[in-house]
């Protein structure tokens, strides 16, 4: 009960001085001895509730007095843990080591792996894009073989077939006429190896994703790619920003032998 009355002290003195707070620098509370600065409140107000770039200025009072109620409250029960010796405790230190590491792991995962991802995609989204492909399957007594390996096999005609392709368009012969004399997939190859359609990155497969999304409008990828279908060369034809439709409805219900509209 003391403990909650203090930390509700606390709140009611910091408010009215963090306007006046000069700096990030400035002390605004202690607890205890601990002194508690304008920044360290920020990054913990920042940290805790998921507001990344949030300043307390902007904060509600609602908001910031339930904040300065939880990290105060906080606060004081690392200073009991800390005057009842429980820092010394080997199952506790264990404890600490162990969570240290999660929190690592867990934070390494976020900053370098899943956050870069997640806005690399969602920049990416924002585009349509428009290809076409030169396929070259597998030959039939290859095929299996190609399930075990991701190298290309030097003695495969599939192999043989797509690099003589790609030397072509290499050396300046047309995209569309390669397509027409090599790929397997007729129907694409008579229009050039065009798809008659646009897509978003995460439709095909990761391999065709990569590069077809690092590639400019008018580009061919510079190496063969190895698929589970086959030998793919592809080239960007065209991009567009993608649009976002939001559609209306009108929604007929039948009750009673009435009718009623909604729209």
């Amino acid at each position: 009960m003391m403990r909650k009355f203090f930390g509700l002290l606390i709140i009611a003195l910091i408010l009215p001085f963090m306007s006046f707070a000069k700096n990030e620098k400035s002390v605004i509370a202690k607890v205890g001895k601990e002194e508690i600065t304008l920044e360290q409140l920020e990054k913990a107000f920042q940290r805790n509730m998921n507001r990344k770039n949030e300043k307390l200025a902007t904060v509600s009072k609602d908001s910031l007095y339930n904040f300065l109620d939880l990290y105060i409250n906080y606060r004081l029960k690392v200073l009991d843990a800390i005057d009842k010796g429980f820092e010394k405790d080997s199952s506790v230190k264990a404890d600490i080591t162990q969570n240290r590491k999660s929190l690592a792991e867990s934070f390494y995962f976020d900053k370098y792996l899943l956050s870069p991802t997640m806005e690399y995609y969602m920049k990416q989204r924002q585009r349509a894009v428009k290809f076409a492909y030169i396929l070259i399957t597998y030959s039939p007594e290859m095929a299996q073989k190609h399930y075990t390996s991701n190298i290309p096999m030097a003695n495969d005609s599939a192999w043989i077939k797509a690099k003589e392709a790609m030397k072509l368009i290499k050396s300046g012969k047309a995209f569309e006429e390669v397509a027409k004399e090599y790929s397997i997939d007729k129907e694409t190859a008579k229009n050039g190896g065009v798809v008659n359609s646009y897509f978003t990155i995460g439709k095909l497969q990761r391999e065709l994703d990569k590069a077809l999304f690092s590639l400019k409008a008018g580009e061919v990828y510079p190496e063969i790619l190895k698929t589970s279908y086959g030998y793919f060369i592809i080239k960007l034809v065209t991009e567009e920003p993608r649009l976002v439709i939001k559609p209306s409805h009108i929604l007929i219900t039948f009750e009673n032998d009435s009718v009623h509209v909604k729209a």
